[in-house]
């Protein structure tokens, strides 16, 4: 889930604040560092993962509660507001992504567009 204000840790750098709820699982190190950085190169931040919050942009860390939220691999994914380019392009990945990962998933009902 990511809400409106993005509800990123201050004291945390990019990274940390991507990788957060994957530790909390216990998720390996190595499977925590390969999830956090190609999610972060798929958002197009993965120069920005040693910054923390308060150095990024407004645009830039609506990215990183999103990639917060990709980490932990969700089964759904909705959008309620209306998304820039750079969203709607990352949209169209995930859901190629997703259709190619899976057969239950040709079916399009976990997807969600507004």
């Amino acid at each position: 889930m990511v809400f409106q204000n993005y509800a990123l840790y201050p004291h945390m750098d990019v990274y940390e604040n991507m990788a957060f709820s994957l530790k909390q699982k216990k998720i390996p190190k190595n499977d925590i560092d390969q999830k956090v950085r190609s999610s972060a190169k798929l958002l197009g931040i993965d120069e920005l993962l040693e910054r923390k919050p308060r150095q990024l942009s407004g645009g830039q860390r609506q990215r990183v509660a999103l990639g917060r939220a990709i980490v932990r691999s969700p089964q759904c994914s909705c959008s309620m507001s209306r998304s820039p380019t750079w969203m709607r392009k990352l949209r169209i990945v995930m859901r190629a992504e997703t259709l190619g990962s899976s057969p239950e998933a040709q079916d399009d009902e976990h997807l969600c567009d507004p």
